[in-house]
């Protein structure tokens, strides 16, 4: 055999390079953001309001009254980390409100420690608004707010506009 034929046959069997390189990055990316996601879980018990999508999604976003700038997302989480988040938000006396389209636009569009998306801005203040009357023993209705069409997703990051698309 060749030199070039063993190279061939190597690659044949272990990989090749460049897939096991990408496999490798796509591995450390996803440990990151897991590690970055359980760090923030200390962070919850400063949250305004934890939005959710009842149990698949939890955001847990803060926002001080008479502040400048938007809301920060402070955790995030999908499944067993999202079920940790609303725990700790039960704990801690936290207000949760299920949201299944707001919570999915936050998750898909921010990142932990970052202030929300600029399109959701009216979405969350309308949320943000409803939770504070209630905390403080006012009535108030439901909030009624609409995402733009590219701030939808379904449970897997797709916009909803995509889905239609395919079909």
């Amino acid at each position: 055999m060749t030199i070039k034929e063993v190279k061939d046959e190597h690659k044949d069997t272990d990989g090749s390079p460049e897939v096991k390189q990408k496999i490798r990055r796509l591995q450390n990316e996803i440990s990151n953001r897991a590690a970055t996601q359980s760090a923030a879980l200390d962070n919850v018990k400063d949250a305004s309001a934890i939005i959710t999508n009842p149990t698949h999604f939890a955001v847990a976003i803060k926002y001080d009254v008479g502040e400048t700038g938007a809301p920060t997302i402070l955790a995030m989480g999908r499944g067993m980390m999202a079920e940790k988040i609303i725990k700790l938000a039960n704990e801690n006396q936290i207000t949760v409100f299920q949201s299944p389209l707001l919570a999915r636009a936050l998750y898909f569009t921010g990142e932990i420690g970052k202030e929300i998306s600029e399109n959701l801005y009216s979405a969350v203040a309308s949320v943000l608004a409803y939770i504070f009357k209630i905390e403080r023993g006012e009535e108030s209705d439901y909030p009624d707010f609409e995402l733009p069409d590219d701030m939808s997703f379904d449970e897997y990051g797709k916009t909803v506009t995509e889905n239609m698309e395919r079909k």
